[in-house]
């Protein structure tokens, strides 16, 4: 099913994702929030860093290596707490989800959900990050060089550190937007 992305990649239909963080609320959450990154607020004395990395994905099967996609790792500090992995397919598929799953997949297995992140060695030696993304169609195991993810994620936490997440996110305008502009939790 996966081809050579220079030659319009064929992405499976089930990879293809709504991005979790800004397409849709979590269950419970009203509609009217905030959709694009744009839209949320984020605290004005925060400068904002955008932090990319361009990633070749080994497509790993029961057979061993299917093929190679390229991808782009990125980071944006207006949502401090998510990361995205960007398929660099036509059109472009995105993955979002939490960076300390990045973050700590690099030295141990995490993640329970759609995405899951483990380290791990090739058959030559060679430091990879796997990560795995789930969808109710399929998944998918892929391997990245460790030393790409050290690189991202040094440059991530070097733009926002882990516990400053916060300062970089007006918590009561986005408490606001949830809410439909009232913030009063009175019963």
């Amino acid at each position: 099913m996966w081809s050579n992305p220079a030659a319009s990649a064929v992405v499976p239909e089930w990879l293809v994702v709504r991005d979790v963080t800004r397409d849709d609320p979590p269950r419970g959450f009203p509609r009217h929030h905030p959709n694009t990154l744009e839209d949320w607020p984020v605290n004005p004395d925060a400068s904002a860093h955008v932090i990319h990395e361009a990633v070749s994905l080994d497509l790993l099967g029961d057979a061993g290596h299917e093929g190679q996609l390229d991808a782009e790792l990125r980071f944006d500090s207006r949502d401090p707490y998510a990361m995205s992995v960007v398929f660099q397919t036509s059109p472009a598929v995105t993955w979002t989800f939490g960076r300390d799953l990045l973050i700590r997949g690099l030295y141990e297995p995490c993640g329970e959900g759609d995405v899951q992140v483990w380290p791990g060695v090739t058959h030559d030696g060679t430091a990879v990050a796997l990560i795995e993304f789930t969808s109710p169609d399929g998944s998918v195991v892929t391997q990245v060089d460790l030393r790409s993810c050290h690189a991202f994620v040094a440059r991530m936490l070097a733009a926002v550190p882990e516990g400053a997440e916060a300062d970089h996110v007006d918590l009561d305008a986005v408490l606001e937007a949830l809410l439909g502009g009232s913030t009063d939790l009175s019963v």
